[in-house]
C-alpha cells in the first residue's frame, strides 16, 4: 500500500512578520504549496533574539499555517521553530512552546539553541513529538542525533558556507589553469 509523500515547506510565519505580513504570507502558501510543499514556522516576532509572541499568538499562527496547508490538499509536514533557547529563554518555555505547537497541528518542533547531547536527549524525552535541530561542525554528529530520536536535521545557512568553499576550491583550481573540476560536469 503506497503512503503518501509527505513534503514541507519553510515558511517564517509564526514569530517573524507583522500581522499584515503574515495574512499575506498564509495567502501565498496555498499557491506555493501546490508548487514546492514545505513548511516552517517560527515563534518571535522580529530578528533574531526578537522577543517571542506569546504562546496564545503563536499557536493562533501554528493553527492557521496549518490550516492553509490542509486546504491545499497537499500532505505538508509543519515544522514549527522554538527559538526560545537560542533567544536565551528559559527551558520550561521551550517546551511549553513546543508542545503548545504539536497541539496546535505541528508535525515537527524544530528547536534552536540545543548545543549538546545531553539538552538534545533531554528535549526529545521533554517534547510530545518529532523533533528537528541544526546541524554544524561541532554539534551533535547526526549517527547520534539518529540514535537519540531526532528526526529531522537543518544544515540551515551551513549549506551555503559549504557551497561557497567548493566554489572557492574550484576557482583556485581554475585560475591557477589546473584542470577542470569535476564538479563542472555536475547534471542538474
Amino acid at each position: 500500500m503506497d503512503t503518501p509523500r509527505r513534503i514541507g515547506f519553510w515558511l517564517k510565519t509564526v514569530d517573524r512578520l507583522s500581522d499584515e505580513q503574515y495574512q499575506e504570507t498564509i495567502e501565498v502558501l496555498e499557491q506555493m504549496a501546490r508548487n514546492l510543499g514545505y513548511d516552517k514556522t517560527e515563534d518571535s516576532v522580529g530578528a533574531s533574539r526578537a522577543p517571542l509572541f506569546d504562546v496564545a499568538t503563536a499557536v493562533s499562527r501554528v493553527n492557521a499555517a496549518c490550516a492553509a496547508a490542509d486546504a491545499t490538499g497537499i500532505p505538508l509536514v509543519i515544522n514549527a521553530r522554538v527559538g526560545t533557547l537560542a533567544g536565551g529563554g528559559e527551558w520550561s518555555d521551550m517546551v511549553t512552546r513546543a508542545n503548545a505547537y504539536l497541539d496546535a497541528g505541528a508535525d515537527v518542533i524544530f528547536v534552536l539553541g540545543l548545543s549538546d547531547e545531553g539538552k538534545v536527549s533531554r528535549a526529545v524525552a521533554d517534547i510530545g513529538g518529532r523533533i528537528s535541530v541544526i546541524g554544524r561542525p561541532g554539534a551533535v554528529p547526526l549517527l547520534r542525533l539518529a540514535d537519540l530520536g531526532v528526526s529531522r536535521v537543518s544544515f540551515g545557512p551551513y549549506s551555503l558556507g559549504l557551497a561557497l568553499s567548493h566554489l572557492l576550491d574550484a576557482a583556485t583550481q581554475l585560475t591557477a589553469l589546473g584542470e577542470y573540476p569535476p564538479e563542472l560536469g555536475f547534471k542538474f
